[in-house]
């Protein structure tokens, strides 16, 4: 197979997968789980013919891994330099609650729940919510909350 083939094959790939787990909740991302182990060495198995096809040259293994890893270091400065496209990217941060206040529209947004929520502020060692003044949803899938000093509302 051509080397500009191999450049094309995995080019497409890596964007298409980056589209693809884009569409998957944040949320369940921050969780790396063995079910997530598995379906990316799935992924893997599933799409190395698309790659590479049916060569099994090291020059194309080795054509194939370059452009990924090229790709992603594209995306990665993409996202540096350019906020628009880092959170096209990587995703934006989300409001969850405000002034110890659950913001209904964002947990639907992030497809988080109350409980879930709730769970969360337990990790923090709480279940006051008037010590919160504002929870987000990161980029990441990980939920980060922002205590009052004093414990008070504002």
């Amino acid at each position: 197979m051509p080397p500009s083939e191999v450049v094309f094959r995995a080019a497409a790939v890596y964007l298409f997968l980056t589209i693809a787990f884009r569409l998957v909740p944040r949320k369940e991302l921050a969780r790396i789980s063995l079910l997530d182990i598995i379906l990316l060495a799935l992924v893997t198995v599933a799409l190395r013919k698309s790659v590479v096809a049916d060569d099994r040259s090291l020059t194309t293994a080795f054509v194939a891994l370059a452009t990924l890893l090229a790709v992603n270091q594209t995306l990665h400065a993409l996202a540096r330099v350019n906020h628009k496209w880092s959170d096209r990217i990587q995703g934006r941060r989300l409001q969850l609650m405000k002034d110890g206040e659950m913001i209904p529209s964002c947990l639907k947004r992030a497809q988080i729940t109350e409980d879930e929520l709730m769970s969360r502020l337990r990790g923090y060692g709480t279940m006051n919510l008037q010590r919160v003044d504002s929870a987000y949803m990161e980029r990441d899938g990980k939920v980060t909350f922002v205590f009052r000093d004093d414990g008070s509302r504002r």
